[in-house]
């Protein structure tokens, strides 16, 4: 059976009984999207060593790269401005897994905050707050909601891959990328020019977030079969 490696996110609980302990989580959409295509999903530790993260790349066949709160500013070269909530520590043990995994060669799909660790670990940089550089809101709707649509680039890997010119999408983010990594591809952009995909060798990358919208439109899920058949 394919084995996709998930990676996870760390939450800082406010519960009363349960107040500054730390949970290691992901969306079960993000699972269930893996699961529905006969692959088994592996949940990736949000921290952990050198040697286990290479433990993990050589038992994965795949990796999904999941999204979550803004990066750390220090990991591309910049000073915050604006930028939301991160987690430091974090954010450094995924983007040295990203680095591994990449290395490894083997297909990766990065979702909103994935795509843009992605970029970050190819040398690239990010927008850190939408909102003062375009007229459309990309953090509008955290149902998953369509939002607006983006155009597919002629003859690229999305065109391909989804058989159609363009595309409508959620939009649940409030960073994008800014200067693209070293050997990425523009492959969708939203109509004030954001980037919304990418491509690269055995990698996929999408700012919105086809894990909750399966059910609105099915094309979707052929991001996650290419990741668990490429």
């Amino acid at each position: 059976m394919i084995k996709i490696g998930i990676t996870t996110s760390q939450m800082i609980m406010v519960d009363p009984s349960l107040c500054g302990n730390k949970k290691t989580s992901v969306n079960t959409s993000y699972v269930r999207s893996i699961q529905e295509t006969g692959a088994l999903p592996i949940l990736i530790p949000c921290i952990c060593s050198r040697a286990e993260m290479e433990q993990y790349v050589a038992m994965c066949d795949g990796f999904l790269l999941t999204g979550g709160m803004d990066i750390a500013p220090i990991l591309y070269g910049a000073m915050p401005q604006h930028c939301g909530t991160f987690d430091y520590e974090v954010d450094v043990c995924l983007l040295e897994f990203v680095k591994l995994a990449l290395e490894s060669h083997k297909p990766i799909l990065g979702i909103c905050r994935g795509m843009q660790m992605v970029n970050i670990a190819l040398g690239g940089t990010l927008i850190q707050d939408i909102p003062s550089q375009s007229s459309i809101n990309h953090a509008f709707d955290y149902d998953g909601n369509i939002v607006h649509r983006i155009q597919l680039e002629t003859n690229g890997e999305f065109q391909k891959l989804f058989a159609q010119d363009s595309l409508l999408v959620n939009s649940l983010h409030h960073q994008a990328i800014d200067t693209l990594g070293k050997g990425l591809k523009v492959e969708a952009l939203a109509p004030d020019g954001i980037i919304e995909g990418i491509s690269g060798d055995h990698l996929l990358g999408v700012q919105w977030h086809p894990e909750l919208m399966g059910k609105i439109d099915p094309l979707m899920k052929r991001l996650f079969a290419w990741l668990c058949n490429d």
